[in-house]
């Protein structure tokens, strides 16, 4: 059969190859919008082969978990500086991580220092509790927990674990590690609520000298400092 004016592949006719390319472009729309972080990533990766994206805490527990056993297995002394939020999730963790590299080694030296939420603060307090992910009730085991960790950790000279509170709510959170590994993470206000961990993290190495990535390694050192210095100043 010929094929009709403007029907080159045979399919009938203009509208039926309208539909085609409408389909295809809505495939694509979908294809387009379900790209994920990695894919984010990775092209993030080749503008700077010191950053990538963690997608949320979990993704980066992974990341920062191989980081602490690969500085450990090299018989580094372990440094952290948490500027964290309520240190639900992270605290366990870091402690159980802590146990399992002691087992294998008691000549460990682990040193974690973390800025937690103060839940009585007149700045912070609306923000938390109700439909967001920061409680005061997490807040307060993390408490609980840290004393515990003293207590533990007492015969224990090369494990440290400390924590001060903050008043001010902060846009960012995140961990260094040896001031060569860095998972910065921002909380957003939603609906007068703040939230955090459930939000991607960037992860940053100090491996490429350029200026950004050294930015970002002082701004986060520097405003850890004065948090934990300001606990000592009121």
């Amino acid at each position: 059969m010929e094929a009709k004016p403007f029907d080159l592949f045979g399919l009938g006719n203009l509208s039926s190859i309208f539909t085609i390319i409408g389909g295809i472009a809505a495939v694509l729309t979908l294809f387009v919008r379900n790209i994920s972080l990695k894919g984010v990533a990775k092209n993030l990766y080749k503008f700077n082969p010191s950053l990538d994206v963690m997608e949320n805490y979990d993704d980066m527990w992974k990341k920062l978990k191989q980081i602490l056993q690969d500085e450990f297995n090299k018989g580094y002394p372990i440094q952290i500086k948490n500027v964290g939020l309520d240190l639900e999730k992270i605290l366990p963790d870091l402690a159980n991580l802590a146990d399992d590299m002691y087992n294998k080694s008691n000549k460990l030296s682990f040193s974690y220092r973390g800025l937690i939420i103060n839940s009585d603060s007149n700045h912070i307090a609306p923000l938390i509790n109700g439909d967001s992910n920061i409680q005061s009730e997490f807040i307060k085991s993390s408490h609980k927990r840290l004393d515990l960790l003293l207590l533990k950790n007492k015969t224990r000279q090369n494990i440290k674990f400390a924590a001060r509170k903050y008043d001010f709510p902060l846009v960012f959170h995140g961990l260094m590690i040896n001031n060569k590994y860095l998972f910065l993470g921002f909380t957003e206000i939603t609906n007068d609520k703040m939230y955090g961990s459930n939000k991607p993290y960037i992860y940053i190495e100090h491996k490429i000298k350029n200026k950004i990535t050294n930015h970002y390694f002082s701004f986060y050192n520097h405003w850890f400092d004065y948090y934990w210095n300001y606990e000592d100043q009121k």
